[in-house]
């Protein structure tokens, strides 16, 4: 039986000790904390999907060293670089995703398509270096 006074006594002290942190908070209530700054040299990734038969969208803007991945939805495709850079993702099905990213010898446009649907899939990337 003294379990019980013991456990309840146990809940209040994290209860209370909780409270107490909250109340120490640095940030006003209802402030919301920014996002860490990108560190130098590395920029956002660009998406593309893969589904119906087309990329979404057809035509993305990177810049060198921005990872570009494609996530398959539905299907099994195949990316390849056509012209431009060179790149080849292998057959990849539904869930599966693919990442490439342009490096210092890569500026202008590349051209890339479904190897498995190469006249339904195609797509453009413009590399700002």
């Amino acid at each position: 039986m003294w379990r019980r006074p013991v456990l309840l006594l146990t809940a209040g002290v994290v209860a209370a000790a909780s409270s107490l942190m909250g109340a120490c908070s640095s940030e006003p209530s209802g402030a919301t904390t920014a996002a860490p700054a990108t560190a130098p040299g590395v920029t956002d990734a660009v998406a593309v999907s893969v589904r119906n038969y087309a990329f979404d969208p057809p035509t993305i803007t990177a810049t060198t060293g921005t990872p570009v991945t494609w996530t398959v939805l539905e299907g099994t495709h195949e990316m390849v670089a056509t012209e431009g850079a060179s790149f080849d993702s292998g057959p990849i099905g539904a869930g599966s995703t693919f990442t490439w990213s342009p490096d210092v010898s890569v500026t202008g446009k590349v051209s890339y398509r479904c190897a498995i649907h190469p006249t339904q899939m195609t797509g453009t990337i413009d590399v700002n270096g």
